[in-house]
């Protein structure tokens, strides 16, 4: 199972609805971008950046918040365009067949607190048997590609209004958001949290850490509670380095269950503006 961080998981079908009725023609400056990202593959490269983010401002669009803050998708998703929407409190639900994202700057944001934080009683034994156990071990950026590709493959559904019923799910870790999040990974702006039986990868998730705040973005599992394991992992390191709040996205799954809860945009983006400032490591 895979969960968006119990992140956001099929909540990203939220950004489809609709969106069709209210696409934007792709200006021939971006259809150019699109051009030279694939003559030169996914690097990280600032100057791009500001191509993208200050002559299109796209990202600067005034969210609809009926569509659950929809920005724009007339951005593809690369590691310059995650770097800029991501110190905006900008993501990506998904993308198109063509790479580009359906970027969105909800209303209310997924926020997990650590003083708020609320383990039950069950998860506590749980992870205090495996910590002295030693049966399972966690690690920090060992297999980045192996956590999202597993994200990517592992079988989900939606609900279907029409058939009440639920329904085969597509992933929205496209092939174009697999290799933009692995470059970032590459530049050390994205993450991965590893849980291994042996030389087995049982469990894991991944996010990004941009400007001091870490926001995580899928996780799966191959054994029962080994999410568990990684999600306590990620807290405790970011606890030890000052930092005392994540982005979870949306507020559900297992993220819901430890504590976290919706705050306002306005809100989230002042946490972010403190946390750039601070310049706290992963």
């Amino acid at each position: 199972m895979c969960e968006r961080m119990c992140f956001s998981g099929c909540c990203r079908v939220l950004g489809l609805i609709t969106i069709f009725l209210i696409a934007l023609p792709v200006s021939a400056n971006i259809q150019r971008q699109h051009e030279l990202e694939k003559s030169r593959g996914l690097t990280l490269n600032s100057l791009d950046c500001e191509y993208l983010l200050h002559n299109h401002n796209e990202f600067e669009r005034p969210p609809m918040d009926g569509l659950n803050g929809f920005v724009t998708n007339r951005v593809l998703v690369t590691p310059e365009a995650l770097l800029g929407a991501y110190s905006r409190g900008v993501f990506p639900w998904g993308a198109d067949e063509l790479g580009y994202g359906r970027w969105h700057r909800p209303p209310l944001r997924g926020v997990l607190f650590f003083n708020e934080l609320s383990i039950s009683r069950s998860d506590r034994k749980f992870l205090r048997k495996q910590f002295e156990s030693g049966e399972l071990r966690v690690t920090f950026d060992q297999a980045f590609e192996q956590v999202i590709e597993l994200c990517s493959t592992v079988p989900r559904t939606r609900y279907d209004p029409v058939s009440d019923r639920k329904v085969p799910e597509s992933t929205w870790i496209t092939d174009q958001i697999k290799k933009a999040y692995t470059a970032l990974h590459r530049q050390g702006l994205a993450h991965s949290v590893e849980v291994w039986r042996g030389d087995r990868l049982v469990g894991g998730l991944y996010g990004v850490f941009i400007n001091g705040v870490f926001t995580g973005e899928s996780m799966f599992f191959l054994e029962p509670n080994a999410t568990k394991l990684a999600f306590y992992a990620l807290i405790s390191r970011l606890q030890e380095n000052g930092h005392t709040f994540m982005d979870t996205q949306m507020a559900i799954g297992l993220a819901r269950k430890w504590g976290a809860k919706y705050i306002p945009r306005g809100e989230f983006e002042m946490l972010l503006a403190k946390a750039r400032h601070k310049r706290l490591e992963f």
